[in-house]
């Protein structure tokens, strides 16, 4: 587009009371862009690597082929079935989740 890469997440804001399902949603406009990536990042830290996935999984079955989730969010599940969109989601959200959630794609 005229406009260049854009990406984006959803929702910008999230409350949740401890127990409660978090779903965080990416999507972004080039789908040249194969890889993305799901980062968290805590008070005072730097970013932590949740999820790495190479591309797009449409076999619902493997969906671990579209990315696994880093040892330390094990919790979380990843689903990615196509290359512009990706969605995280924890089933149990407790305190140690506050945090911010940044969502990034690359060429390479």
């Amino acid at each position: 587009s005229s406009q260049g890469f854009q990406i984006s997440q959803s929702p910008k804001l999230l409350i949740r009371r401890t127990g409660e399902l978090v779903e965080l949603h990416c999507q972004h406009n080039d789908n040249t862009y194969f890889p993305m990536y799901w980062y968290q990042q805590k008070p005072q830290q730097g970013l932590k690597l949740m999820v790495y996935s190479p591309s797009a999984s449409t076999d619902a079955s493997a969906g671990a082929s579209a990315g696994s989730m880093e040892t330390d969010f094990s919790t979380w599940s990843f689903k990615r079935t196509e290359t512009t969109s990706s969605n995280l989601s924890l089933p149990q959200s407790t305190a140690q989740h506050s945090a911010v959630y940044f969502c990034a794609a690359s060429k390479h």
